[in-house]
């Protein structure tokens, strides 16, 4: 009983999707990422627009409930948030979600 949506999410790419999936039985609902959204950061723009990465980003992930859990394409969380805390040293959610991910990585 899963229902599976593909969004349009070009700008890696011009044919990139994200699914979203929801589980009719449980309520759960997921999206897979691809190369759109990660932990601190978002995919690089090799054949789109940074109009069309807000558009994936902002109006279509962005607008998706806020119970969905996010599947991302490929594991950057220590390199993005490493980059945000250069430009931002002294933030603190920056600081704990670094800790969080290495803790994870030790499991």
């Amino acid at each position: 009983n899963l229902n599976i949506q593909c969004l349009a999410t070009p700008c890696h790419t011009t044919g990139h999707i994200c699914y979203y999936v929801t589980d009719q039985d449980t309520n759960e609902k997921l999206v897979f990422t691809g190369d759109t959204l990660f932990l601190g950061g978002c995919g690089r723009f090799f054949e789109g627009t940074a109009e069309q990465m807000y558009s994936a980003l902002v109006e279509k992930l962005g607008s998706l409930p806020p119970d969905t859990k996010v599947y991302c394409g490929h594991e950057y969380s220590l390199q993005n948030l490493g980059f945000g805390a250069h430009v931002e040293p002294e933030n603190p959610d920056l600081s704990e979600k670094i800790s969080w991910c290495k803790e994870k990585r030790e499991l």
